[in-house]
């Protein structure tokens, strides 16, 4: 495997990066916001999508968090998210309906939709009696035989046993492409079971730390439990292989890959998965649930606008501004030039200012990003798609 050779030289610019954010970054999680949200009948299992200035995400995917009911309050929705966070979107219905970009102020909002279109939005308190008080959650993930239908979280606190969820099995858990499963929980949680089929199959007691964990499920009595998300196998039929030739000047060329329009990323940050060196080639294989890739370089200060490509092995060849062709047979050892005018089209003038505003989002990005590549390493969930 082949790497750059200025590969130290780019984590020492990283590192220093990291101790000039770190006030910040600390600062961002002292504080929430509270959004609260009413919303029509048909409107239903709501969540929120936030996102800060800077381009910051509140959460990992779309369509975002879910929106806790309000039982004081019949018809509203509400949920604390980072004192960071500057504009929200709310949606429903499988994200099947949303509203347009809304601003927080930052500030606890109000937010009333009748429909998508007519939105009122305020930082007066539209709802009667006290606020809720913060809650803080942790998120269960969990990785379950393929047989295992509607997975389901029970979870409790030991040895009082106060539970979660009024009623066995407790709450069913969250899908994504990528094969987890996931549901958060206040952090007093410290013990749970994996259960599903409506309780008919379950997991022994599982202990577990009051932080994110991810629970791998080999069977009923065969768990295995971490505090980073691991790296799951799967077999060559699951994987696509993305090639990708860059300009000289963009050091380690990184690939970010996603599945739209549900957001779900495979490497946790940006810039994502460093590419391998491979006849001529830069290469790397990911999940084929993947539509939606980005090459960068220079530690993401480069990049080539979203790419969307078809679940298949592919080739793309990045010009010198960035724009690219794509193709999905090896197109040879001409692939530095236009070789294909039927190829998907070189980014546009709109392309252009994406990228000059994700080089001013960089050294954001890649301070939050260094952090958890120090702390918890890249991974890659390569689990096919169900």
């Amino acid at each position: 495997m082949k790497k750059s050779m200025n590969r130290v030289m780019m984590m020492m610019v990283m590192v220093l990066m990291i101790f000039s954010l770190s006030t910040n970054v600390a600062l961002a999680d002292e504080q929430s916001i509270l959004v609260y949200v009413e919303l029509p009948d048909d409107w239903t299992a709501p969540n929120l999508w936030a996102w800060g200035e800077d381009g910051t995400n509140a959460f990992d995917a779309w369509p975002g968090e879910k929106l806790i009911s309000d039982e004081n309050n019949p018809g509203w929705f509400y949920l604390y998210v980072p004192n960071y966070v500057s504009s929200i979107i709310v949606n429903a219905n499988e994200a099947a309906v949303q509203t347009s970009d809304l601003q927080t102020n930052l500030k606890n909002v109000w937010v009333s939709v009748k429909n998508a279109e007519e939105v009122v939005v305020t930082n007066d308190q539209m709802t009667e009696g006290d606020l809720p008080e913060p809650v803080k959650s942790i998120q269960i993930n969990a990785y379950v035989p393929e047989d295992w239908v509607m997975p389901s979280l029970w979870a409790w606190s030991a040895p009082d046993g106060t539970n979660a969820f009024p009623n066995w099995p407790g709450g069913e858990m969250d899908s994504s492409p990528d094969g987890w499963y996931s549901l958060k929980v206040g952090d007093w949680i410290n013990s749970v079971i994996i259960n599903a089929n409506m309780g008919a199959i379950q997991t022994q007691d599982i202990s577990i730390e009051s932080r994110n964990v991810w629970i791998v499920v080999e069977a009923p009595d065969q768990v295995t439990v971490s505090y980073e998300k691991p790296v799951m196998a799967s077999s060559e039929e699951d994987l696509i292989t993305i090639h990708a030739k860059t300009p000289s000047d963009w050091l380690m060329p990184s690939l970010w890959a996603w599945s739209a329009p549900d957001g779900t990323n495979v490497f946790p940050n940006w810039p994502g998965q460093e590419l391998d060196e491979k006849e001529g080639w830069y290469t790397y294989s990911i999940p084929n649930w993947v539509n939606s890739i980005i090459i960068n370089g220079n530690l993401g200060s480069v990049q080539t606008s979203d790419i969307s490509i078809d679940p298949k092995d592919v080739w793309v060849v990045v010009n010198e501004d960035a724009s690219f062709e794509v193709f999905y047979v090896n197109p040879g050892e001409g692939a530095t030039e236009a070789v294909d005018e039927t190829a998907t089209e070189a980014a546009d003038e709109t392309a252009k200012e994406d990228i000059e505003d994700t080089n001013n989002l960089t050294p954001f990005i890649i301070g939050g990003g260094a952090i958890v590549l120090i702390l918890a390493g890249f991974g890659l969930y390569t689990k096919k798609k169900k």
